[in-house]
């Protein structure tokens, strides 16, 4: 068979632009610097709700390279003038700037999601104990300092777990929420399939087991 016909649906480059291409390829890696900047994850989906329209928003940046605590998007763009004058005018003609402060925006929106939610599947596998520490606590502060300390939590998930009502956490709305919790990860919040989200999907999985035995 020959190449052509194993390739439908694809796009065949020639030598020349094959060999253009790894020469690009050469002169960003061949940077320490750059090279740091490019060694994050490729291609992740990104997901969240518009709080203002309900739309389900994606965005799909190049790269994710986590330096420290910075998180930084990568996106490769073209231009005209690669001299920073030249780059500058087609990044602002063509809204480059927007595109990422976009991206930026649902990338941070996604990834809070993704950590309230690990905070909430951590309080969920231990719910008595996390009602009697709200219960037995005179402030929400209090609350929320022991629960920080008895699982390791910050200031994010224990703020999302003293605001869901007890009635719903010791109630028989427990199932609720844990469906409600997988539907969010398996839609996305970040990545379908990380791994991460896979490990939290197989803990709810587990907790589940138990509030029908």
């Amino acid at each position: 068979m020959l190449f052509q016909d194993q390739s439908v649906g694809k796009d065949i480059i020639t030598q020349e632009d094959f060999e253009k291409i790894q020469a690009m390829y050469d002169a960003l890696y061949s940077t320490p610097f750059v090279a740091k900047l490019l060694s994050g994850e490729k291609e992740l989906s990104f997901f969240t709700e518009d709080d203002r329209t309900g739309l389900i928003v994606k965005c799909r940046p190049d790269c994710l390279t986590t330096i420290g605590e910075a998180n930084i998007l990568i996106d490769y763009k073209s231009c005209a003038d690669a001299s920073s004058e030249g780059f500058m005018k087609d990044a602002i003609k063509l809204n480059y700037d927007l595109q990422m402060a976009y991206y930026k925006d649902i990338v941070d929106e996604a990834r809070e999601k993704e950590h309230i939610i690990e905070g909430l599947v951590i309080a969920l596998a231990s719910i008595d104990e996390v009602i009697a520490i709200i219960r037995r606590s005179k402030t929400i502060p209090e609350s929320k300092e022991a629960l920080s300390e008895r699982f390791g939590l910050d200031d994010i998930q224990t703020t999302a777990i003293v605001q869901m009502q007890l009635g719903k956490l010791a109630g028989l709305e427990k199932q609720k929420i844990l469906d409600e919790l997988q539907e969010k990860i398996e839609m996305g919040s970040t990545c379908p399939k990380c791994v991460k989200n896979r490990y939290l999907i197989s803990i709810l999985s587990e907790i589940k087991k138990l509030y029908k035995d």
